[in-house]
C-alpha cells in the first residue's frame, strides 16, 4: 500500500461549524510549514534523539534507549511505523477501511 496524505487521513477540527457542508479540517500542514515542524521536532526533548536517528537512518541500540524518558523510548518502540518526509517525522497508520496507509 502507498502512504498518502489525503482527505481520508485528515482529522476534523473540533468546534462548531457554521456550514454543515464545508469541511473544517485541521492538519499540522495548515498551521505550520514542514521547516517549522522539523525545527520543533529537533528541539523537542522527547523527539530530538529519534529525529537525529531517523535523519542518519540508524536506530540506537536498546541499551542506549533504556536510559531515556518513556516518551523517547516509545518512539524507539514504534520505529517501524515512523517515516521521515521533508525532515518531519510522521507515524504511518491505517484507517479502519484499510484502503491505504495514512501519515
Amino acid at each position: 500500500m502507498n502512504s498518502v496524505t489525503s482527505k481520508e487521513c485528515e482529522v476534523p477540527k473540533p468546534g462548531p461549524s457554521d456550514d454543515s457542508e464545508s469541511s473544517n479540517l485541521y492538519t499540522w500542514e495548515t498551521e505550520f510549514t514542514s521547516v517549522e515542524i522539523a525545527d520543533m521536532q529537533s528541539d523537542d526533548p522527547y523527539l530530538a534523539k529519534t529525529f537525529r536517528m531517523m535523519r542518519v537512518g540508524t536506530r540506537a541500540p536498546v541499551k542506549e534507549m533504556v536510559t531515556l524518558s518513556p516518551e523517547a523510548r516509545h518512539s524507539w518502540v514504534i520505529w517501524g511505523s515512523l517515516v521521515l518526509v521533508e525532515n518531519v517525522i510522521y507515524r504511518k497508520f491505517q484507517r479502519f477501511n484499510e484502503t491505504h496507509d495514512c501519515l
